[in-house]
């Protein structure tokens, strides 16, 4: 069936979480990434989308009558439940199991969201007109073309990303904002920031960005960027977008390197990965 799927993003064998579960059980990170499949498949299955009950106001996916050690056998490995909590990636309730933050990634709204970002990806993709390009035959005597594969993915970025003003791109300013508005819809936002005026002012910065630089900034970075400074209260949310429009930053993470915000968190903000910190 179409919705039997969950979503496991390229950079989850990366993820902090991904990499602290394997240590604390000595085991590699891609043995954590088949654990999770098995856990976040079964709650895919039977996990149901509530309101946390510790009044936060953000959605998690509960597993009723599960416990710790039925975790540990859809996961395969003893002790995996403990280490996702440990991890902030798991919840124990008086009636079940909970995973929170479950509207980011697996919910059936997330789901949905997921399928029209790719939708979307497509044809922009599919408007776009590719480039030629001649290829160098390779030396030997095979008659392949060096480099074709990494020249086409090349190409299909760059088209994805900027499509040409004779196949529809907008260059209004009016179209810039309308198409902005569009594009982020379904963004989820940061924890508080779910008033209208913080997603304006994300569109404002996203057209801002590519009037500037003619890239549409994508919703996987925008989760990542929403991760990393999910510790900032919606205030500075609110500057750090408008500084970002003001300026048509290429990424968020600029405004914090050259206007420190004060950190309002107890323990120390997550590492910035590196697509967030370059220029």
């Amino acid at each position: 069936m179409a919705g039997d799927w969950i979503k496991m993003r390229p950079e989850l064998l990366r993820e902090p979480e991904v990499i602290g579960i394997s240590h604390r059980l000595g085991v590699t990170r891609q043995h954590v990434i088949g654990c999770l499949l098995g856990v976040w498949g079964v709650g895919d299955q039977h996990a149901v989308s509530r309101i946390c009950p510790d009044g936060t106001g953000t959605i998690e996916g509960h597993l009723s009558r599960y416990g710790m050690d039925d975790i540990d056998r859809e996961a395969g490995h003893d002790g995996f439940a403990a280490a996702m909590e440990a991890e902030g990636w798991l919840i124990r309730r008086d009636d079940g199991i909970s995973f929170p933050e479950w509207d980011a990634h697996n919910s059936r709204s997330a789901k949905t969201r997921a399928c029209e970002s790719k939708k979307k990806q497509k044809q922009r993709a599919g408007e776009a007109k590719l480039s030629t390009k001649v290829s160098q035959v390779c030396p030997d005597d095979t008659g392949t073309k060096q480099g074709t594969r990494e020249e086409k993915r090349r190409e299909e970025e760059v088209n994805t990303l900027s499509p040409a003003p004779s196949q529809g791109r907008p260059t209004s300013k009016q179209e810039v904002l309308d198409y902005a508005k569009s594009h982020v819809a379904h963004w989820p936002m940061p924890p508080g920031c779910e008033a209208q005026v913080f997603r304006d002012k994300l569109i404002y910065w996203v057209a801002s960005r590519f009037k500037k630089h003619g890239t549409w900034y994508d919703e996987i970075s925008w989760d990542a960027t929403v991760k990393t400074f999910g510790y900032m209260k919606p205030e500075q949310w609110g500057k750090m977008l408008e500084e970002g429009a003001v300026k048509g930053n290429l990424h968020l993470a600029t405004y914090k390197a050259s206007q420190p915000i004060a950190a309002t968190q107890s323990h120390p903000p997550r590492s910035k990965t590196p697509e967030l910190t370059k220029p």
